[in-house]
C-alpha cells in the first residue's frame, strides 16, 4: 500500500510539473493516516486523521533578501478532520531552518509546519488551545531529501502531526499522515497505463 501511495504522490508532483510552473494559484495537497498517540479521549490511538494543505509554491520566501538557502513562508492554511470533527488552521512553513532560527544559519534537510492559529470545536478535556507563540506551535513534521530553503513542489510523502491540543497544552494528539493520490494522480496513472498496454499490443502485432 505504501508503494501506491508514493507512486501517486510522485505522479501528482509530474502532473504538476506538466501543467507549467508555479503560479498563484494554491495547490491541493492531501494526507491521510491516524492517530499514534493521544491524551485526548475523543481520539484514540487508531483514529483516522485527514489533513487538507491548501500550498502555494509562488509564497514569497521572508528570507529571499538575508539568506534564500533557508525559506520561511506566511501565510499557510490548512484543514484538519479528525474523529468526526474538522479544524482550520493558519501556519508558518520553514523549510531548512526553523521559526526560533529564522533566516540564519545553514539550510538542514527539515521542514516544519507552525500550526499556529486554531478554529474548531472545544475538547472534553479542555477548550481548544487556538492561538500559538510560532516557537511553540504544534506543528506538521517531515525530512526533506536535501538541505533547501525552496518551497516543497510535493507534499511530504510521511509527516508526523501535532494537534489539536486542549487546555492550554495539557492534553494532546499526535497522528502520522502520508501523502495520498489526488484525483489528478489517479487520472495520469490510468492515462499512463492505458498508453503502455496499446504500445504492448502493437509491439505483439508488429512480431507476428
Amino acid at each position: 500500500m505504501k508503494r501506491i501511495v508514493l507512486v501517486g504522490g510522485l505522479l501528482f508532483g509530474l502532473a504538476c510539473g506538466l501543467a507549467g510552473p508555479a503560479s498563484a494559484t494554491p495547490i491541493a495537497w492531501g494526507l491521510q493516516g491516524a492517530v499514534s498517540s493521544s491524551q485526548l479521549s475523543q481520539f484514540p490511538v487508531g483514529t483516522p486523521v485527514a489533513i487538507d494543505w491548501l500550498a502555494d509554491p509562488a509564497t514569497p520566501n521572508a528570507c529571499a533578501g538575508s539568506d534564500p538557502s533557508v525559506g520561511v513562508y506566511f501565510g499557510q492554511t490548512l484543514t484538519e478532520t479528525i474523529g468526526g470533527m474538522t479544524f482550520q488552521i493558519g501556519g508558518i512553513l520553514t523549510v531548512g531552518t526553523n521559526v526560533a532560527r529564522g533566516c540564519t544559519g545553514a539550510p538542514d534537510n527539515t521542514a516544519q509546519l507552525s500550526l499556529v492559529t486554531w478554529s474548531g470545536p472545544n475538547l472534553l478535556e479542555g477548550p481548544l488551545d487556538r492561538n500559538w507563540p510560532c516557537c511553540f506551535a504544534p506543528a506538521l513534521l517531515w525530512s526533506t531529501p536535501s538541505a533547501t530553503g525552496a518551497y516543497p513542489m510535493l507534499p511530504p510523502s510521511f509527516a508526523i502531526l501535532e494537534g489539536p491540543l486542549a487546555g492550554g497544552g495539557r492534553y494532546a494528539v499526535t497522528s502520522s499522515v502520508q501523502a495520498v493520490p489526488e484525483p489528478a494522480s489517479i487520472t495520469l496513472l490510468m492515462l499512463g497505463a492505458a498508453v503502455a498496454w496499446r504500445r504492448s499490443r502493437r509491439g505483439t502485432r508488429a512480431h507476428r
